[in-house]
């Protein structure tokens, strides 16, 4: 078969992530950006990228609606189908407008890469459709084009292997026991779901999406790290305590159910998997009385969610949307899962540490970097948060308009204040 012309299976996640975009929820895209202290090799990483597609072909498809079943169809696209380069003497003005550029899955490529080129450096933001992947998935990725692009700067014929993956959920559920799954089973039959209806009051704008940012610093992260470890916490529970409280003081709410994203790798053995795809769940944090303080509010959370981790709960709603999915006909599995799908409108996800160590690319220093989940429509909200260097950036992508823009200013600005500073006042 011709390479143009081979086919690969739509994954049971990839038709989720389409569906947000079909109901309006989100842009279905992940985003991420990265800030060098000089010029990438134009060249070297468009060879990266077209070659990249070798251990991710994926991204050179076009997503074709034919019945009963869709598939994804390789097509011809080189690397300048990939990569654009623009010349600007204003990075930071020009970059918000590239970092919401969306793909488009019939199209393809299902990955766009821009290079914002100055005098002296370049900022690289790349957007990539979610149906491929989780934010997981996404880092996994970059790490590995960026090892191609390194690879290529020593040796211009280097040729990464051509790795054929499987994208399956099946890849964690082979490693859960009969047992296990039984449990799983029954934790999905006798589950009773709990939700808040909290919502930001938005205006909305479908025509202007936006990414806003709010950085923590190196000796902040480090503060707040000290503090959670000596409260035997992660910074996952620090956040979402802050989230929790801040949505408090906004809404005037003590009992508050919040998802939390699980990254399903955790299942494999050496939290590895075979292929880049989705691999994500939720637990529940649901905090019934926050507490007066803030150290009352982390300890509820920590134990809640050190519970759930105890649990199979975050895989009863993939596995019975899997099984589905494979038994029977796409129409029908697609006419299930879209009844039994509901999207929070309050959430926070915590994507954690993009490693500097791992994201090389020879010649040049990565200076700042931010990775980011998909653009929400009104009325949904999430917060996404990654940490760089020891630097952590909050974030919250929006279609929206100014008065929108301002709300979200100040909402982190209020979480932010809720996390410990720098005497440890959160006691």
């Amino acid at each position: 078969m011709k390479e143009e012309n081979r086919r690969y299976k739509v994954e049971f996640l990839d038709m989720v992530q389409l569906m947000f975009g079909t109901f309006k929820y989100n842009d279905h895209q992940l985003h991420f950006v990265v800030d060098f202290d000089t010029h990438i090799n134009e060249k070297i990483f468009k060879t990266a990228m077209d070659l990249s597609a070798r251990i991710m072909p994926i991204i050179k498809c076009q997503y074709v609606k034919a019945f009963p079943t869709p598939y994804w169809k390789r097509c011809d696209l080189s690397a300048e189908d990939l990569v654009t380069v623009i010349m600007t003497d204003r990075i930071e003005e020009e970059k918000p407008k590239y970092i919401v550029q969306k793909t488009n899955e019939e199209k393809g490529p299902q990955i766009k890469a821009t290079i914002l080129r100055s005098k002296s450096c370049d900022s690289l933001c790349i957007t990539m459709n979610h149906m491929l992947c989780d934010a997981a998935g996404f880092k996994q990725y970059l790490y590995e084009m960026s090892d191609i692009y390194s690879h290529l700067e020593k040796d211009p014929t280097y040729m990464p292997p051509a790795l054929e993956r499987s994208r399956s959920m099946s890849q964690v559920f082979k490693h859960i026991s009969l047992w296990d799954k039984m449990k799983i089973f029954y934790s999905v039959i006798t589950k009773k779901e709990k939700k808040d209806d909290l919502s930001f009051s938005f205006e909305g704008d479908e025509d202007r999406p936006f990414i806003i940012t709010h950085s923590l610093s190196q000796n902040r992260f480090l503060q707040i790290k000290e503090y959670v470890n000596e409260e035997q916490a992660t910074i996952n529970d620090a956040l979402f305590a802050a989230f929790i409280r801040a949505i408090q003081k906004k809404f005037h709410k003590n009992a508050i159910t919040l998802p939390c994203p699980v990254d399903l790798r955790k299942y494999i053995p050496n939290k590895g998997n075979e292929g880049i795809c989705n691999l994500v769940s939720f637990i529940t944090c649901d905090i019934s009385e926050i507490g007066s303080t803030y150290k009352e509010t982390l300890d509820k959370v920590r134990k809640t969610m050190n519970k759930q981790k105890r649990e199979f709960t975050c895989l009863g709603g993939v596995m019975a949307g899997h099984l589905l999915y494979e038994l029977f006909p796409y129409p029908m599995a697609k006419k299930i899962i879209m009844k039994s799908f509901s999207n929070p409108p309050l959430s926070l996800t915590n994507i954690g540490i993009i490693d500097h160590n791992k994201l090389q690319f020879e010649g040049v220093n990565a200076t700042s970097s931010y990775m980011t989940g998909s653009i929400k429509y009104k009325p949904y909200f999430q917060i996404g948060v990654t940490t760089f260097k020891q630097c952590m950036t909050l974030t919250v992508n929006f279609h929206g308009t100014p008065n929108d823009e301002q709300e979200i200013k100040d909402f982190l600005q209020l979480m932010d204040e809720e996390l410990p500073g720098t005497t440890f006042s959160k006691k």
